[in-house]
């Protein structure tokens, strides 16, 4: 869900100008090509690879490749060490859905210890999944504060549409606001990281560190 919907491909766009600006071939593409590894053919393919990029849809190629999740994904590596939460709506209350309804916070990503990420399920349970080892993994009643939270996360990230059961009238105003202060579920007293992705050397494959 977080790189199936609209604004995954609205990213792509963005990205796919800057990975062919900084692109370099990797020497496996060498090896598979059998070319040699030298400036003229380096440059060749640093080349054909921004004519490609100029082709119209290809942001779409490149999105619909990047959509499916491999089983080694930094993020599902990730996501399996926080401990998740489901928060089920009080009665009364609903969740809210959108075209984009995975969260999480652009200004740090999942890899603060105040990181969270949410996704709500239905309109009566959504997910968010943290680094609070205090708190138990399973499903608890949400606060109405909760509830209003979520919603107002899944209406921040919304690009087109919203889906909602009820008609509160708050929706539209949060909508229309471009800014959305990130409010953690459980506050910390400093912010420090627990995950990083790091690389041992320029030709070893990049990993991840976690310090939980």
């Amino acid at each position: 869900m977080h790189r199936r919907v609209q604004s995954g491909r609205e990213m792509m766009k963005i990205l796919v100008p800057r990975l062919v600006a900084n692109y370099e071939p990797a020497k496996e593409i060498f090896q598979k090509l059998n070319w040699p590894d030298i400036p003229e053919t380096r440059a060749y393919l640093k080349e054909t690879s921004k004519r490609m990029a100029q082709k119209e849809g290809f942001d779409i190629q490149m999105h619909l490749r990047a959509i499916p999740a491999a089983q080694e994904s930094f993020l599902v590596e990730t996501l399996q060490k926080m401990t998740w939460h489901f928060f089920t709506a009080p009665q009364g209350h609903a969740f809210l859905t959108g075209d984009n309804p995975v969260f999480i916070p652009e200004q740090h990503g999942l890899g603060k210890n105040v990181s969270e990420l949410s996704f709500p399920i239905s309109t009566h349970v959504a997910l968010v999944a943290s680094w609070h080892r205090e708190l138990k993994e399973g499903f608890f009643e949400a606060t109405p504060q909760v509830v209003k939270e979520l919603n107002r996360r899944t209406a921040h990230k919304a690009s087109r549409c919203l889906y909602f059961s009820q008609n509160p009238e708050w929706v539209v105003t949060l909508l229309n606001k471009s800014v959305c202060e990130y409010r953690p579920m459980h506050s910390a007293k400093s912010v420090f990281t627990v995950v990083k992705l790091v690389a041992d050397g320029p030709e070893s494959k990049p990993h991840l560190i976690f310090s939980l």
